[in-house]
């Protein structure tokens, strides 16, 4: 957690401190200028907390749409209240220093507050040098300081602060801090020797010192169900500081809600001999025991929440729970392995979603049962030793840790630095998983190259059976690390450890800079997948008769109200009778939000749709392959992601089926691509004539192409020359936010060319958008021009809707397909992104009508712009005659038909 706060370094503003930096920073400013920046557009109702009429005024004028109400004193908020409407901000206008009982009055905001909703406050550093020195200097009080660092109104150091805002349901987040260097003298030098003497590194010491004022941006806590009584849990805390445990753990008021026991564990050698400590005081009443650093402080409310989160866990269930409160899990869709969990790291807020599949906890916090399966290795001795246990679950036990968010206060002081010990615990877990790597942790990423351990040679790496005959390609892929593992975990009958070693070294390869627009292939784990098929085959054999073959199957791991592939799957379910949907959950979106289950329902009400349950991944696949079986379809369909091998591994058993493998055309590499018992079919033309060149002659490749329900052409914009308007649209992740295809360059280059507006299409978040309109101002641009219409249920409805709309420009860096077809259909030209790294496997000129339109930068953009726009009637009827030929549902039910034969 220390490494991942100092990646997100203070914003703080440097220099010395003078009155006019220092109001840059005030109440009214710089709130006023936090508000504007972090809200601009919405449509808010704000509560102000102290009078303030300028900073009122200020917000109004620049955002008349906001409600704004004051309340001049505590009291005040109860009225507040009853006017029934739940409040979006709260501007703190007051000092904290000035109420009488700022913890009753920051809770009855939170009470008022909706879900979600932000506190704005602005608070003097009580730690700063000056008052240390005025106090040396047997000074104190507001005598001859100007008023905002006057010491009256510095009451709270930053942890003081922070610790009032969580105890009345806020999460902090230091927004702006004004910094101020300690003096370069002899008082200066002395002050850091004495926050060392006290403990605390010079980095540290340094920038709590010199931090003069915050400004804080909190956000409302979740309501989380709660059980009052005596705790579910008692406390084990490892204590190498009496000082840092007294002011966290004994102090916290989450633990002392529920009269938590604490064990002091002064003397362990090892987190394993702390836990075993913990163990022997657990009791049937509290048999759960939460282990935490000396430096964890548990707000309000904590101790409740945890009781009613322990209540909730079947007692068959606990010796295999595992839960953290911040981590890395597994990603959903393609996101990767991502930040999990809750927690406020000393000035900044991790707030990121839960987990059910964690491959890494921090060490801050964990609770385990004390019948736990679970096992701390003393070899790792205190550094990385919860990611060590949460490996050895995925490997052993065949189960995942959970992370939970409940929001703790991680106190720490270290100075952002992994000491070599850190170094040495990593080297130990990758010599260890090999078959994992890279595993990611909050404090970096270990193995990020994997490399041969010393034990192992490319001549002693066991090479896999071929999975079919056909001459290498430069496409292939080759993981020589995980192909090891894989085949040593197959030759021991370990299949879990099989499915997850190739899941997760796809999952870690497949979208890196080796991989993509430069490989498609993974032949060797594909005849690995082929091996560990026959090997489940041999233990989960047919247990009851499979009848006449009737009706299609289709598997994929999740779908998506955007994207391409998932589109393709309905239309195909739709063009077909008797369908079965079975979604894999490899990701575990739908057990941690059921809900999404009900929208796939309700979007492929067309077919009986399944999802397995959360079980290890070999009991899904014996689940699949039974149901499977049983069900005896006409045909299969694998819709599934990259890394996915479940749906493989569960039917490629079963024999005198039509499998077909509808290969993610995206130009990343992917499992299954190289089976010779599929029927490879691409989606488009282009990425066809690769795969079909690179596969050889005994993989025979099929195109099913792309279709988009005619919704008809729209009339062309009038207007000569550039007096036209353009448009883009696609998920977040086809753009970029930086870099030089940044979306807010794009804009921008768009609206210094032609007349009219640039309509965007699809999600963004406010500050994003915040960031292109800024940009606009900044180019002296009217940002009025650029309408971000949010996600649409139609990319084509929505342009048929926008009449001075005459061209589409495609996103960038990632193309989009399928909306390509939308744009096309409705009459517009497609102006598309060529990006010169992909030119290894540039293959999908062919979704496009024009391919003079194509650009690979935003001058080249410009000038196609220039000679697109004059001539775009005739360009429009060139693409609505394109999509006719390739897109319509002529074209594609044909495809459709020879397919699923």
């Amino acid at each position: 957690l220390a490494a991942s706060s100092a990646k997100r370094c203070d914003t703080h503003m440097s220099g010395a401190a003078a009155p006019a930096v220092a109001a840059a920073l005030s109440l009214r400013q710089g709130l006023a200028a936090a508000l504007l920046q972090q809200h601009a557009g919405q449509r808010l109702r704000v509560l102000q907390i102290g009078q303030d009429a300028e900073l009122a005024a200020s917000c109004a004028q620049a955002q008349p749409g906001w409600a704004w109400q004051v309340a001049a004193a505590a009291g005040e908020c109860l009225h507040i209240a009853a006017n029934g409407q739940a409040i979006d901000v709260v501007v703190l206008s007051l000092p904290l220093a000035a109420l009488p009982e700022p913890l009753s009055l920051l809770r009855q905001a939170a009470a008022l507050a909706m879900p979600g909703a932000s506190l704005w406050l602005s608070c003097p550093n009580a730690l700063h040098w000056r008052h240390a020195q005025r106090a040396l200097q047997g000074e104190s009080g507001a005598s001859g300081l100007p008023c905002w660092e006057a010491a009256a109104d510095a009451r709270y150091s930053p942890a003081a602060l922070y610790k009032l805002l969580l105890d009345a349901g806020w999460l902090p987040h230091l927004h702006a801090g004004l910094q101020e260097p300690l003096p370069d003298d002899d008082f200066g030098a002395a002050l850091l020797a004495a926050a060392q003497a006290c403990g605390t590194p010079k980095g540290t010491a340094a920038r709590s010192l010199g931090l003069q004022h915050l400004l804080v941006q909190a956000s409302r806590a979740e309501e989380l169900p709660r059980r009052a009584g005596a705790a579910a849990f008692s406390v084990v805390v490892p204590t190498t500081r009496d000082d840092q445990l007294h002011m966290n753990v004994l102090s916290s008021p989450g633990l002392a809600e529920v009269q938590a026991p604490v064990r002091v564990c002064r003397q362990a050698s090892s987190p394993a001999q702390a836990l075993q400590a913990g163990r022997e005081q657990a009791t049937a009443d509290s048999p759960w025991l939460l282990l935490c650093h000396q430096d964890v402080y548990f707000p309000a409310g904590f101790g409740e929440r945890l009781n009613a989160l322990l209540d909730g866990i079947a007692p068959a269930d606990a010796p295999r729970t595992l839960i953290g409160f911040a981590g890395m899990g597994v990603g959903l869709g393609r996101d990767g392995m991502v930040q999990a969990g809750l927690v406020i790291d000393r000035l900044h807020r991790l707030d990121q979603a839960a987990t059910q599949q964690a491959v890494s906890i921090d060490e801050l916090a964990l609770v385990l049962h004390r019948d736990t399966l679970y096992r701390i290795n003393p070899d790792m001795g205190w550094h990385l030793w919860a990611t060590e246990m949460v490996l050895d679950g995925i490997c052993r036990l065949g189960c995942f840790a959970r992370i939970v968010r409940m929001g703790l206060f991680h106190n720490s002081v270290n100075d952002y630095v992994l000491p070599q010990a850190f170094h040495d615990s990593a080297a130990r877990l990758a010599k260890a998983y090999p078959q994992l790597l890279p595993i990611h942790t909050l404090c970096g990423v270990i193995g990020q190259t994997p490399g041969l351990t010393p034990e192992q040679t490319p001549e002693q790496t066991p090479a896999p059976a071929a999975s079919q005959v056909r001459p290498a390609s430069p496409l292939d892929a080759s993981l020589p690390e995980v192909e090891a593992a894989v085949a040593q975990a197959l030759q021991q009958g370990k299949l879990e450890a099989a499915l997850l070693g190739m899941a997760n070294g796809v999952h870690a390869h497949y979208r890196g800079e080796a991989a993509v627009h430069r490989q498609l292939y993974y032949p060797a784990l594909d005849a690995l997948l082929q091996q560990l098929a026959a090997q489940l085959v041999a233990l989960h054999p047919l247990r009851t008769p499979v009848q006449a073959p009737q009706g299609h199957l289709l598997i994929a791991t999740e779908l998506y109200s955007l994207g391409g592939h998932s589109r393709v799957l309905e239309d195909v379910g739709r063009s077909l009778d008797d369908v079965t949907l079975v979604l894999t959950d490899l990701f575990g979106t739908y057990s941690q939000q059921p809900a999404q289950v009900q929208w796939v329902k309700q979007r492929y009400g067309f077919a009986n749709v399944l999802v397995l349950p959360p079980q290890p991944l070999l009991q899904r696949c014996a689940s699949l392959r039974q149901f499977a079986l049983n069900l005896g379809p006409r045909t299969i369909s694998y819709f599934t992601h990259h890394q996915d091998p479940l749906g493989l591994a569960a039917t490629l058993g079963m024999h005198g089926v039509r499998k077909l493998f509808i290969h993610h055309g995206d130009h990343n590499p992917a499992l299954g691509c190289t089976l010779a018992e599929l029927q490879h079919v691409d989606l488009s033309e282009g990425v066809a004539e690769v795969c079909a060149a690179h596969l050889g002659g005994s993989l025979p490749v099929q195109t099913l192409p792309m279709f988009a329900p005619d919704l008809g052409s729209k009339p062309m914009p009038g207007g000569a020359g550039l007096a036209c308007s353009v448009a883009t649209s696609g998920h977040p992740a086809k753009f970029a936010r930086s870099g030089a295809v940044a979306l807010g360059e794009l804009v921008a280059t768009t609206l210094a060319t032609v007349q009219g507006r640039h309509v965007h299409m699809g999600p963004l978040e406010a500050g994003w958008e915040n960031e292109i309109r800024a940009l606009l101002r900044q180019r002296g641009l009217d940002e009025q021009r650029f309408v971000a219409m949010g996600q649409v249920p139609s990319v084509w409805q929505s342009l048929l809707g926008l009449p001075d709309v005459g061209l589409y420009i495609g996103s960038a860096p990632h193309g989009g397909g399928r909306v390509a077809a939308e744009a096309q259909g409705a009459g517009l030209a497609v102006l598309y992104f060529d990006n010169p790294a992909h030119s290894a496997m540039s293959a999908n000129h062919p979704i496009y009508a024009n391919r003079s339109l194509k650009w690979s930068s935003f001058n080249e953009l410009q000038t196609v712009l220039q000679a697109a726009a004059p001539e775009r009637q005739a360009l429009g009827a060139q693409a609505r005659a394109y999509y006719e030929a390739k897109f319509s549902r002529t074209a594609f039910e044909a495809a459709v038909s020879q397919l699923y034969r």
